[in-house]
């Protein structure tokens, strides 16, 4: 009903909720591009200090995404991506002061470098594999 009144869409993709698996995650992926979206966000799930998400990953220690994993992820995600649908964000931070985990999501530009780079290794780009 948005698109037939012209209203752009933006959808949010946090990566890697507790329990969330690859799998999941790339099927996410997958859906958001079937719906045809005008953009879409994506980051990590940022664990910061003083909320619930905090207590509960340091009671359980959750498995959080590594630097390497979430750049490999990411490339993987953006291939299944329409290539009309605008990219708003790849990477995120919290509040350094903030910040329980994870940490390398603090500089920002070296995920967005590493993005790029893997693509380029991989001589790809957004909606390589998306269907038609």
């Amino acid at each position: 009903m948005l698109k037939t009144k012209n209203i752009r869409t933006v959808i949010h993709l946090i990566m890697g909720l507790p329990g969330e698996d690859r799998e999941q995650m790339l099927k996410n992926i997958s859906y958001v591009s079937a719906l045809r979206p005008w953009g879409v966000k994506i980051h990590m799930l940022h664990i910061l200090q003083n909320t619930d998400l905090a207590k509960f990953y340091l009671n359980t220690h959750f498995n959080v995404m590594s630097h390497d994993e979430y750049v490999e992820l990411i490339c993987d995600s953006l291939e299944l991506l329409n290539e009309d649908i605008v990219i708003h964000r790849l990477t995120g931070d919290g509040k350094k002061s903030d910040l329980i985990e994870p940490r390398w999501t603090l500089n920002k530009l070296k995920v967005l470098s590493d993005i790029d780079k893997e693509l380029k290794k991989r001589n790809s780009r957004q909606g390589k594999y998306a269907p038609l």
